[in-house]
């Protein structure tokens, strides 16, 4: 995950080396992805390799990762000063790296620079509920000490606006698993536990972790407009 900050700790690189490909993120590059996409924040590469036969994958990292495998589509760099020409790449990805960063608008705007297409991006939902609240209860990202911003829907669809963005779409994902939670409360086996969770699921409440927003540079917008 690219940031600004000095070195991150070893284990938390080795989070990013094991990281999957997410769906709701694989659904928004397929919906609103075009020829060519720049993973800032890439990691491990795995949406570069995800989509590598269909478009134009780069990934860009402040780390090198040991799956960087075909090094010709990877760069390391900053987060925030890209070596990309102005509006030379369809869309921008970046998941899960603007709360590392120090100046987010500064990231946001050079992603307005580059792209000439769309912006999909993802950060850590920090909006809590009032049960949690009552319960002292946080999410798990408010505890990375990595993390220097946190951001809700509200707050990050702002920030884009700000940095020469519209808007196009907007959804909350990830939702957490509470049972594992209340298993350990109430201390019950596995198996009461995975009953529990196929008895109440369609009747819990969701609690999504993550703030996914696609928008478009406003000067091409505009142009079409």
């Amino acid at each position: 995950m690219a940031r600004q900050a000095a070195g991150p700790p070893i284990d938390e690189l080795d989070s990013y080396e094991r990281r999957p490909v997410n769906q709701a993120r694989r659904e928004a590059i397929i919906a609103y992805g075009g020829a060519t996409v720049l993973d800032v924040g890439c990691g491990n590469g795995s949406y570069v390799r995800e989509f590598d036969t269909e478009r134009t994958t780069i990934g860009l990292d402040s780390h090198r990762f040991p799956s960087w495998n075909q090094s010709h589509r990877f760069v390391l760099s900053d987060a925030v000063r890209l070596p990309i020409h102005d509006a030379s790449v369809s869309t921008v990805t970046c998941f899960e790296t603007l709360e590392h960063l120090p100046d987010p608008l500064g990231a946001l705007r050079e992603y307005a620079r580059v792209t000439h297409g769309s912006l999909i991006l993802t950060v850590p939902n920090c909006t809590t509920t009032p049960g949690m609240d009552a319960s002292n209860l946080i999410y798990r990202h408010f505890v990375d000490r990595t993390h220097v911003n946190f951001f809700n829907v509200e707050s990050i669809t702002a920030l884009v606006r700000e940095a020469g963005f519209e808007i196009v779409h907007v959804r909350l994902i990830n939702e957490i698993d509470v049972f594992p939670l209340v298993g350990e409360v109430f201390r019950l086996p596995a198996l009461w536990i995975r009953v529990l969770r196929k008895l109440l699921h369609r009747y819990a409440r969701r609690y999504p972790m993550t703030c996914l927003v696609v928008a478009q540079p406003r000067r091409f917008a505009d142009s079409e407009g």
